[in-house]
């Protein structure tokens, strides 16, 4: 599409063709182009999502890098909006929804259930603290009932 266009982050177009729509394939670009730094240091693309919808509680930070080692040993330091890029990509559907956490769709394969993947998700963004080091994503699970004493941490 004509990235100068005034429309182009929501424009639909044939020129863009494949399994992503046209309004998704911008946003990756517009990630790229970030994680890039083509608009300087801080600097954001056109079309570049706004993901602080995904916190219920806590501050969105999608440059905070919180490294983690994964079970083969790799060190995994992908920044938050990286994160959310790929998930929202490959799928959990649209995490600004606001019936995010409960639906289901079409959108979304694979051997879990819609609902959770968005729990994995909401995990996945609690675990690298990018609602900030007490924030909690929306759709986490509270696990606190599972003590009979003592207090779930």
């Amino acid at each position: 599409g004509d990235v100068l266009a005034s429309d182009y982050c929501t424009a639909e177009g044939e020129e863009m063709s494949g399994d992503l729509g046209d309004v998704k394939k911008k946003q990756l670009l517009a990630h790229t182009i970030n994680q890039r730094k083509c608009c300087g240091a801080t600097g954001k693309a056109k079309c570049a999502v706004d993901y602080s919808a995904i916190c219920q509680t806590g501050t969105y930070d999608g440059a905070h890098v919180e490294a983690f080692t994964d079970d083969d040993g790799s060190v995994n330091d992908a920044s938050c909006d990286t994160i959310m890029d790929y998930y929202s990509t490959n799928m959990v559907g649209d995490v600004l929804a606001s019936d995010y956490c409960t639906a289901e769709g079409e959108e979304m394969s694979g051997d879990l259930g819609d609902v959770k993947k968005k729990q994995l998700l909401a995990h996945t963004i609690n675990q690298r603290k990018c609602c900030g080091a007490t924030g909690k994503a929306k759709c986490a699970v509270d696990y606190s009932a599972i003590c009979q004493t003592g207090t779930y941490d």
